[in-house]
């Protein structure tokens, strides 16, 4: 695939996935099993279903979520893409915006590996889990 060809699929999938909640195109832009690297889960095999499962949560947390790709880099089989998140949480009526960046490695026009990091501390200080950060001194 080209370069071009490969950031393409990374935008249909977030479009469609995680903004419109079209869970098949994880069966068309993801391979059956894939390598998933975040904070948490270093390094484990995910699914196509393991995917469904986390944005269909996700979505059901904040029914509004809409993803923004603020920057979509391709260079050899490698995307990597700086997003912002936006969404109303569906039981706390809490509005969150928060950034990450992620990386996807793509051969055969699929997704084979996934690294990420979303800034979840800042969710969970917009959710009211933890404290904000204290203002700095002036």
């Amino acid at each position: 695939m080209a370069v071009e060809d490969n950031a393409a699929l990374v935008r249909r999938f977030v479009e469609a996935a995680w903004n419109r909640g079209d869970l098949a195109v994880a069966d068309a832009t993801h391979a059956p099993a894939y390598g998933y690297h975040a904070p948490s889960k270093p390094g484990v095999t995910r699914s196509r279903e393991d995917l469904r499962r986390q944005i269909t949560t996700l979505r059901a947390d904040f029914p509004d979520l809409h993803i923004t790709l603020d920057d979509v880099l391709a260079a050899g089989d490698t995307v990597a893409v700086r997003y912002s998140l936006r969404g109303t949480h569906a039981t706390r009526g809490k509005s969150v915006a928060i950034t990450g960046m992620n990386f996807y490695r793509i051969a055969d026009g699929q997704v084979v590996e996934y690294w990420g990091h979303a800034d979840n501390l800042t969710l969970r200080q917009q959710l009211g889990d933890l404290p904000s950060a204290p203002s700095a001194a002036r």
